[in-house]
């Protein structure tokens, strides 16, 4: 995330949301960011609720103008608002491409429980559908997360998608005193370190992750964030969670493949698992944009 970039926040009125705009205001802080609150108001719950439309979508703009009251003064600074209808996750996205935004910060779950039990939620489909970071924030584990720097737990494999995880998470915390600790696991279940060429693969993707992760070391130590690498093995997803939790994470960073078609309704994958089962904020930087299949 570039400094001063955007950042985009949804608030829809959820605990969650105004969770989402603490934590986006504290990084837009670092990062010398204008923050952007947005609600997305869908008129067709009127329809769908038989409820008569002009005093439907009168009452949803009513409500939407309170939710972005409540969530300005939450933000505690100055902020831009904006109030737009259609659907969440589309909308979202749009506005964040057509301000260049650095970051979309987001609540795990909306106003919506319902629809949030199923993989059509609108953070998971940001996840699926973005080329910039997205922030799913989740609330803070401590109650003291506000008065201190913010620490960031970043999983890297090698991927591009992973290192560009760390370079946002490094980004974050290079203006503060915060702290981004760089975990790589290992996980190759089927590739057995017994035989000579199953040796020598571990040890050639191990010395190829080290050298990723020294020239990340290099990059923060050189922006002045404070840094530390680490290599683990067994299952990424618990071995992560595990981490975050020794480590005192705010947020954990990963890198996510799974950005359009079929692939937007895969379960198992490490971004996945991680925003279902964390109980810290994640954020995922997807590989590109495909906001159009949003819709789907």
């Amino acid at each position: 995330m570039s400094d001063g970039r955007d950042v985009v926040i949804g608030a829809d009125g959820s605990i969650e949301s105004l969770e989402a705009v603490k934590l986006g205001v504290r990084i837009a802080e670092c990062t010398n960011s204008r923050v952007l609150l947005v609600n997305v108001v869908n008129y067709d719950m009127v329809f769908r609720l038989g409820v008569h439309m002009r005093d439907g979508i009168k009452a949803m703009v009513a409500d939407g103008e309170a939710v972005l009251e409540a969530a300005s003064s939450a933000a505690g600074c100055e902020v831009d608002t904006q109030m737009v209808e259609g659907d969440p996750a589309v909308a979202l996205l749009s506005i964040a491409s057509d301000r260049d935004a650095g970051l979309v910060v987001v609540g795990h779950k909306g106003t919506g429980s319902l629809e949030h039990m199923v993989l059509g939620s609108v953070a998971t489909r940001l996840v699926h559908h973005s080329d910039r970071p997205i922030l799913v924030v989740k609330p803070r584990k401590s109650a003291n997360a506000e008065d201190r720097a913010i620490k960031i737990l970043a999983a890297i494999d090698g991927s591009a998608e992973s290192i560009r995880a760390a370079d946002e998470s490094i980004r974050i915390v290079a203006s503060t005193s915060g702290s981004v600790k760089l975990l790589h696991v290992m996980h190759f279940p089927l590739v057995s370190t017994t035989t000579d060429i199953g040796s020598r693969f571990h040890e050639q993707y191990a010395e190829a992750v080290k050298v990723t992760g020294d020239a990340l070391i290099d990059k923060a130590e050189s922006m002045g964030a404070s840094v530390e690498f680490e290599t683990v093995s067994g299952a990424p997803a618990k071995l992560i969670l595990t981490e975050a939790e020794s480590y005192g994470a705010d947020i954990i960073s990963v890198g996510s493949k799974s950005t359009s078609g079929l692939s937007g309704l895969r379960l198992g994958s490490v971004s996945e698992n991680l925003l279902r089962q964390s109980p810290y904020s994640v954020m995922v930087c997807p590989r590109r944009a495909v906001v159009a299949e949003a819709t789907g």
